[in-house]
């Protein structure tokens, strides 16, 4: 980009801190348990690997030692049972997981979500006139802090620690709505809704958007949800109704 105005300079000074601001201070994920899988996963992948590889150096700098080694069954019985385990125990984790993002609760709060070319539309189903569209924030309306491409003229206001019940849907083409410092992603089908519930652990600015190629202005519909306590989620009804 060149630089040819003090106005040229702030934008790109925008532009290096909320990059900086987005990439290391926001991405945490909403769920303990989400975050919780991955971690344990990602530790049993890399003690696997380290172990395998350290097995294969060993028994190739060691040819002679197991040259004669042809069978021994409560060894092969032992490397058979324990990667069995290994994915029982992630296959358990996982579905666990799966569910209760799947679940539906009775005291949650129901926001629909509706993928059009190209901005989102949001309601609270349970609150009436509750509607608004979300555009992407202009260039020229950017401040010190913001994001480029991920700022909107105003952000989705959720309470923390209360169950969110997400039905996402779409009124052209395929969408797909998600925030991944939340771990979520919800695909806006044709026919078809989707359902999710989750819950907000921690307050903050949480970014996304779409991930599916829905036509020319695909990376101008992004995604922001702002998550406070209950008197700012009330507040914040009372300026759309």
């Amino acid at each position: 980009m060149k630089i040819e105005s003090l106005d040229d300079l702030d934008t790109v000074i925008v532009n290096i801190y909320g990059w900086i601001r987005y990439t290391f201070l926001f991405q945490h994920l909403s769920r303990v348990k989400l975050d919780l899988l991955h971690d344990y996963t990602l530790l049993l992948i890399t003690f696997i690997l380290s172990r395998l590889l350290f097995r294969l150096g060993w028994i190739t700098l060691s040819n002679l030692l197991y040259s004669n080694l042809v069978r021994i069954v409560p060894l092969e019985f032992v490397w058979t049972l324990v990667p069995g385990i290994i994915l029982l125990v992630l296959g358990l984790l996982s579905l666990s997981t799966l569910y209760d993002t799947e679940s539906i609760e009775d005291k949650a709060i129901r926001v629909k979500v509706t993928g059009r070319q190209w901005r989102w539309n949001y309601s609270y189903i349970d609150i009436e006139n509750a509607r608004f569209d979300r555009f992407i924030k202009p260039r020229d309306r950017l401040s010190l802090g913001d994001i480029r491409l991920y700022e909107v003229d105003n952000s989705l206001v959720l309470p923390i620690g209360i169950p969110i019940q997400f039905i996402v849907g779409r009124r052209d083409v395929i969408h797909s709505w998600t925030l991944i410092q939340a771990g979520i992603k919800a695909d806006a089908n044709p026919g078809a809704i989707n359902l999710l519930v989750t819950k907000f652990d921690f307050p903050g600015s949480f970014y996304g958007r779409c991930r599916e190629l829905c036509g020319i202005n695909h990376s101008f519909i992004p995604i922001k949800v702002e998550v406070g306590n209950m008197l700012a989620f009330k507040r914040f009804l009372l300026t759309i109704i």
